[in-house]
């Protein structure tokens, strides 16, 4: 009799997966220089600084001098690093000349004519409000710079903050354990119990077969023997007899 096995086996597979998170931190930018009259908690500040222009003397000839201002301005200082994403926003009470440009900038600013033509820096605006979205292309110092050539310089109020934007990504690792079962048959050859204890009978009985047909062959010698002896021996006495 065939008879098939059954094996099964489980397997457990370890899925490994990477995770990146990303998180992104402000902080309020630190200042190297700023306006001397700025207000940390409100972030207010005037235009303090300026320049005079030289006017020329009157038509009449009168060999007198007049200046007037040119130029309302003033500036802050700050680091960045290379890639890092500046955020801010101002509110003026009228519309001034907003810039971000680096010191070398700001020298030509000051060597120009009443700071004409400055604009070759990052990022000019002229507005009364402006949301600021900047990314330093070089790690080093610059220069938020505010100006205007408008008589009223000298009352603008301005409320200004900024903040350095950081992110940073986070890798981790996570592991999952998956089992898995299979399931494989394995066929046997089994000798049944009752046919092997039926074949060892039958051998047992061939084995005795020949010693009982001896003995039984030997007792019907006997019989046969003796049976021819009694009618030989009864007749030899009723001979006697007669004579």
């Amino acid at each position: 009799m065939t008879s098939t096995q059954y094996s099964t086996a489980t397997i457990a597979t370890t899925v490994y997966s990477t995770i990146y998170s990303t998180t992104t931190s402000t902080s309020p930018i630190h200042f190297l220089q700023r306006p001397y009259d700025y207000n940390n908690r409100t972030g207010s500040f005037t235009l303090n600084q300026y320049e005079e222009l030289s006017r020329p003397p009157p038509a009449n000839g009168i060999p007198i001098e007049m200046e007037h201002v040119c130029l309302y301005y003033d500036y802050f200082v700050f680091t960045a690093e290379a890639s890092q994403e500046i955020k801010g926003h101002y509110e003026a009470s009228k519309s001034v000349d907003f810039y971000v440009m680096t010191l070398s900038q700001l020298e030509s600013f000051w060597n120009l004519l009443c700071g004409n033509n400055a604009r070759s820096s990052s990022i000019s605006v002229v507005a009364s409000s402006f949301d600021l979205d900047w990314i330093a292309p070089n790690s080093g110092q610059y220069v938020f710079l505010f100006a205007t050539h408008r008589s009223y310089g000298e009352y603008v109020t301005i409320y200004f903050s900024a903040y350095a934007y950081s992110t940073s990504v986070e890798k981790s690792t996570a592991t999952n354990t998956l089992p898995s079962t299979s399931t494989t048959q394995i066929p046997v050859a089994l000798v049944s119990t009752l046919t092997s204890t039926n074949t060892s009978t039958t051998s047992l009985g061939n084995r005795l077969l020949a010693p009982i047909a001896i003995i039984l062959a030997v007792i019907a010698l006997f019989v046969i023997i003796i049976t021819w002896k009694r009618p030989r021996s009864a007749a030899l006495g009723k001979e006697k007899i007669t004579r």
